[in-house]
């Protein structure tokens, strides 16, 4: 019994330490990435990075929608500046729904519907997938059935952007969460008190 109690303070403990941690972030050259969450985490809690789920797709872009955090197992689309960034490990975040990206811990072969996240002469969108071509383990990947057009645009959802409180005119930027940006790269911002996209 006492083994049992011991093991259980000893999990107890991990969880306090893994709640107080961080997990690294990777944001390619492109300036956005695909990451798959190993931890429930906070978005918010590092204002360099902003975090996406794709919500629709339309006749020739998918629409981004702005998530805060996510649990293990979800998968995201981050943008910001390349490198690595630590985000807060949050034990209380809410999974992430309505998410039309999917994600797999193996590769999986295209069947021609497959579309990943690709920087190609210098447009970042959903590139098509050849069929037979694989999707690399733990790359966001969108399936899109259908048709065959080649790439599908990005297009961010305005939704939630009055909330955001900021000191407006200022001359600084901030990020749908009203959060301070020190680099702003592509995306959705306030800057002076107005909405303006950074492409």
């Amino acid at each position: 019994m006492k083994k049992f109690f011991t093991i259980i303070l000893a999990l107890l403990a991990l969880q306090a330490v893994k709640a107080q941690g961080t997990v690294n972030v990777e944001i390619t050259d492109a300036n956005w990435a695909t990451y798959w969450l190993t931890d429930g985490v906070d978005f918010t809690s590092n204002s360099d990075i902003t975090a996406y789920k794709v919500t629709t797709v339309k006749e020739s872009t998918v629409e981004l929608s702005l998530v805060t955090g996510g649990v293990a197992g979800d998968i995201v689309i981050v943008a910001g500046l390349e490198g690595v960034y630590k985000v807060n490990v949050d034990p209380n975040a809410t999974p992430v729904t309505g998410n039309l990206l999917k994600v797999s811990a193996e590769d999986v072969v295209s069947n021609g519907n497959y579309y990943g996240l690709k920087l190609y002469n210098g447009v970042l969108g959903f590139y098509r997938t050849a069929a037979g071509n694989e999707v690399p383990a733990g790359k966001g990947y969108l399936v899109i059935g259908g048709n065959n057009k080649p790439v599908y645009g990005l297009e961010l959802d305005a939704a939630g952007i009055e909330s955001a409180t900021v000191n407006s005119g200022d001359g600084k930027f901030y990020n749908l969460q009203g959060m301070e940006v020190s680099h702003p790269v592509r995306g959705i911002y306030i800057h002076n008190g107005k909405k303006i996209v950074v492409k």
